[in-house]
């Protein structure tokens, strides 16, 4: 806990910041135990403020949250399913049809500037009913607004029909809110589930008091809705462009491309001679999806793959997105024939997967019609399209992606990795933070090489980088190689310097044995060996050369490099025992030591001066108590 506190505040003073976030504080407390006023002492001793309102909100979402656990679980009141029993009970003793959920494909999704007045009332897509309210343990009549809303009070409203998109397909369900208009009751859906053949509104009453028969209207969240359909269309080009760069890199014997070669056919749907067919495929060559989450900022895919992705991969693919921005690639939709869709030659589908019939087929670049054409044709050509089997939001245009790039690549399992990636304004957001970590990061290439100027800029960039948020994958590992590389600089810097310390501290040891040799006991700090322990060592060995019979104990401390300490108590000496003397002094530093016999050693992270100096009385007033002085 004490690392992580330290390494938010390394990094926000290094951006010259004075707010700890709250959500950090609130992490320290849940998972470390940090009471929130332990968190804020700390933060004032550095000149940091904890922003306590930030902590009270992540503190009563994780309550209610936490409250919620056996909803989602499907235990007792869970809210976000219907037991089958109660399904069935809707169904077939009330009658209640199944929730119309087509009008969540009616939206603005053409005009941007329209979309950000589409949650008013007036532009709704739809009005709708209220069928039924269950709250966790029965279908309950009516639900009223309460003061301060916990998990306890979340509830599921389902509707004859809704504009809402429920969860599923890897896309996070929308929020928004429903609204009656008569008597102006509000509730708000902070989830959208599916459960069986009805959508759940899941949310509580922000004010009045909604009962069932009400008529009310639907209002989706369209801003944050387009968001998630960015990144939704956004994963579907990431899966079209990740096959055919790495397929076309396993063929071309290692050497990624983003572009293969094109033409148009007679239909005028764009060929690509060198995309890669379904028929022609080897064992072991597909790029099998293998999963994916759709959210407001970021999307998750997972596919099959052992190796990882290289930076001209991932500059590959990244273009081959961009390239469909650029273009400004329509994006089409339309349901199909099951039997008919799964024949559009390019046609991407989860494997496993059970798809309805009709299903719907979503393309980036060529309009459907013209691919079931091509599919009934004698020998149909793979399109220079991204084709899948989905029922997701998406966009009307990749243009409106408007940016794309890559976060992260790792492996989850075996032969399977993960791809994280931005689109939209997450992805600006991540591009922008990086240019001003490339500038910081100048002065790091600038800096003298000289230790202390080099151990200023290096711990100033490592705080930079650890405190930084998503950033684009190529760009950032251009950042962690330049800090490596700078690193390994100041580490010989470090080993040169430790030598000639090590060579002071031989001389300086034997000096101090001659001086202080008919002294009953020596506690003395060293502050020119700058906290190296090897130096302290060196020390160690020519004083107790120079005075066999002396008991001492030796400090040396930086702020950078912490407190080292040595203790030396001869056998003869009854007084004095090394590893309790030396345990006084670093225990008060928060260290630890220990050791047999004549010889305890000891470290401590903390080397403050002014705490060392403490120490070193304190060990000095052992050494005295001992002695009766």
């Amino acid at each position: 806990g004490v690392e992580r506190f330290k390494k938010v505040a390394n990094s926000l003073q290094a951006k010259g910041q004075k707010v700890f976030p709250g959500g950090e504080a609130f992490t320290l407390y849940s998972t470390y135990g940090f009471p929130l006023d332990l968190t804020q002492l700390m933060a004032e001793e550095v000149g940091l403020q904890v922003d306590a309102e930030e902590f009270e909100r992540k503190f009563d979402a994780h309550r209610a949250a936490s409250e919620n656990t056996s909803f989602k679980q499907g235990g007792a009141g869970a809210v976000y399913a219907l037991p089958p029993d109660q399904r069935h009970l809707l169904a077939q003793s009330r009658k209640v049809p199944p929730t119309d959920d087509s009008a969540k494909y009616e939206w603005n999704v053409m005009n941007q500037a329209a979309l950000m007045t589409q949650d008013a009332l007036e532009a709704a897509p739809i009005k709708a009913k209220v069928m039924a309210i269950w709250d966790g343990k029965r279908f309950a009549p009516e639900v009223t607004a309460v003061a301060s809303p916990t998990g306890e009070n979340l509830v599921a409203v389902i509707l004859d029909k809704t504009c809402f998109y429920a969860e599923q397909g890897g896309q996070i369900g929308d929020v928004g809110r429903l609204v009656d208009l008569s008597s102006q009751a509000e509730f708000e859906v902070v989830d959208s589930q599916k459960s069986g053949d009805f959508i759940l509104h899941i949310g509580s009453m922000s004010k009045g008091t909604l009962r069932e028969g009400t008529e009310l209207v639907p209002a989706v969240d369209y801003v944050r809705r387009f968001k998630l359909a960015q990144h939704h269309t956004g994963t579907h080009l990431l899966n079209f462009a990740l096959r055919e760069v790495l397929i076309r890199k396993l063929r071309s014997g290692g050497k990624a491309s983003a572009n293969g070669d094109k033409r148009e056919d007679t239909n005028g749907i764009r060929i690509c001679e060198s995309c890669l067919n379904e028929k022609e495929l080897e064992d072991g060559e597909d790029i099998q999806q293998k999963g994916s989450l759709v959210e407001v900022k970021r999307l998750r895919f997972d596919y099959a793959g052992e190796k990882p992705l290289e930076n001209e991969d991932i500059i590959a693919v990244e273009n081959v997105v961009k390239d469909c921005i650029a273009q400004a690639r329509p994006v089409h939709y339309k349901e199909v024939p099951l039997e008919q869709a799964m024949k559009i030659p390019g046609l991407r589908a989860v494997f496993g997967e059970v798809y309805p019939d009709p299903v719907r087929v979503v393309s980036v670049g060529e309009d459907i019609e013209s691919l079931v054409a091509l599919a009934d044709s004698s020998q149909p050509e793979t399109p220079f399209a991204s084709i899948e089997l989905c029922g997701g939001t998406h966009l009307h245009n990749a243009s409106q992606l408007s940016d794309f790039c890559i976060l992260s690549e790792e492996s989850v399992a075996k032969g399977v990795r993960r791809v994280v990636a931005a689109a939209g304004d997450a992805a600006f957001e991540a591009r922008k933070e990086l240019e001003e970590l490339e500038e910081a990061f100048r002065s790091l290439a600038s800096a003298p090489r000289e230790l202390a100027a080099l151990e200023k800029e290096v711990a100033k960039a490592r705080g930079l980088l650890d405190g930084a948020g998503p950033l684009p994958l190529v760009g950032k590992r251009s950042l962690v190689k330049q800090l490596e590389q700078t690193q390994k600089a100041l580490l010989e810097l470090q080993k040169a310097r430790s030598k000639e310390l090590v060579k002071e501290a031989k001389k300086l040891g034997e000096e101090l044995g001659t001086e202080h040799k008919t002294k009953p006991f020596l506690v003395l700090n060293l502050p020119q060996l700058l906290g190296d322990g090897k130096a302290l060592d060196a020390a160690s060995q020519t004083l107790h050369q120079a005075a066999p019979d002396l008991p001492f104990l030796l400090v040396t401390a930086s702020a950078a490099a912490g407190t080292a300490a040595i203790a030396f108590v001869p056998a003869a000496c009854s007084q004095l025992h090394a590893a309790s003397w030396l345990t006084a002094c670093v225990g008060l530093l928060g260290g630890k030591g220990g050791g047999k016999g004549e010889r305890a050693v000891g470290a401590a992270k903390e080397g403050a001066a002014d705490k060392v100096d403490a120490a070193v009385a304190e060990a000095t007033a052992f050494a005295e108590k001992k002695y009766g002085a």
